[in-house]
């Protein structure tokens, strides 16, 4: 038998972040009719996959996080009854810090998920609220110590770097914070502009400074000299 993953799209968010180009709903009105369209299509590949065991399951977006534990529940029992899930897949939730609690996490634990990937991306209050961020650095850091002391085992955080008015001072302030946890993996991701964003209107109208590339190039460098010296990443 080879091995295979599932990716499980939820295009659902509380609000935009100002460079997000993706497409998503802010309204979960239909999220039952979403769910049951994506169990279709699993019904319908049950032979896509056949005799495969799967390596991994990734519910990315958008927030998965956002919708009831059930729905997420009742996806993972189609993909069961069809495919081959075993004790080494890895099933991973994208999850945003303000939707972590510890009730959520006991639930995505039963269902099967063994991964946790929080969209931290900054602990700076000013910078999560110039990027829309529907969390503040309080539950960011309330959201990790919840992860760590739940019985998901799999931890992984968000950080972004080359974002407007993110000195190095502030850089390190967060991957500071983030190395202080016992986490499994710390994915660090540079900001790139995209055209009809907030965050490209708002840099043609003069309202943010667009980061240069002499601070990408900097600020990536300085990262990967400080996650060799800790061995993370």
């Amino acid at each position: 038998m080879s091995v295979s993953s599932i990716y499980i799209h939820i295009p659902f968010c509380k609000q935009r972040c100002i460079y997000c180009d993706f497409h998503f709903v802010i309204s979960k009105k239909k999220e039952e009719e979403l769910i049951n369209s994506i169990i279709k299509e699993i019904r319908i590949r049950k032979d896509y996959l056949k005799d495969k065991k799967l390596s991994s399951i990734y519910f990315g977006g958008g927030t998965p996080s956002i919708i009831s534990t059930h729905l997420i529940k009742k996806i993972l029992k189609n993909i069961n009854e069809v495919f081959i899930i075993t004790d080494n897949t890895e099933i991973t939730i994208e999850t945003n810090p303000d939707d972590i609690n510890k009730k959520k996490l006991d639930d995505y634990f039963n269902m099967g998920i063994n991964r946790l990937s929080i969209g931290v991306q900054s602990f700076d209050n000013e910078i999560l609220k110039s990027l829309n961020r529907s969390h503040n650095s309080m539950q960011a850091k309330n959201s990790v110590e919840i992860a760590i002391n739940s019985r998901i085992k799999n931890i992984s955080v968000d950080i972004m770097f080359n974002l407007p008015n993110q000195d190095l001072k502030k850089l390190d302030e967060s991957l500071n914070i983030c190395f202080g946890y016992e986490i499994n993996h710390l994915s660090i991701y540079g900001l790139t502009i995209e055209p009809n964003t907030v965050l490209h209107k708002r840099i043609l109208q003069n309202k943010i400074s667009k980061p240069s590339d002499e601070i990408f190039i900097n600020q990536y460098n300085h990262i990967a000299d400080l996650s060799e010296k800790k061995r993370i990443l």
